[in-house]
C-alpha cells in the first residue's frame, strides 16, 4: 500500500488522526451552535475557543490512536 519508513509511516498516522480528529470536533461545535441558533434564534460561537479546544482534543485523542495503529501494523508484520 504504502511505502513508509517506519517514522514516517508513524507521523502520517498521527498527522491523519489529529486532522481527522480536529474536523471531527470542530464540526460537532458548529453544528450545536448551529442547532441552538435554530432553535432559539441566537448564534452563540467563539471561534478562537472552538479551534483551541479542538486541537487540544483532536492532539490528545489523535496521537494515541495514530500510534496504536502503528502499533497494531507492527505486530502484523512480525507474524
Amino acid at each position: 500500500m504504502f511505502r513508509f519508513n517506519s517514522l514516517g509511516l508513524l507521523l502520517y498516522l498521527i498527522l491523519l488522526s489529529i486532522l481527522s480528529f480536529f474536523l471531527l470536533i470542530l464540526g460537532l461545535k458548529v453544528g450545536v451552535a448551529l442547532y441552538f441558533y435554530v432553535t432559539l434564534g441566537r448564534f452563540e460561537l467563539n471561534f478562537t475557543e472552538a479551534i483551541f479546544l479542538s486541537a487540544r482534543g483532536a492532539a490528545g485523542a489523535g496521537s494515541v490512536l495514530g500510534l496504536g495503529m502503528w502499533i497494531a501494523n507492527k505486530m502484523k508484520e512480525k507474524k
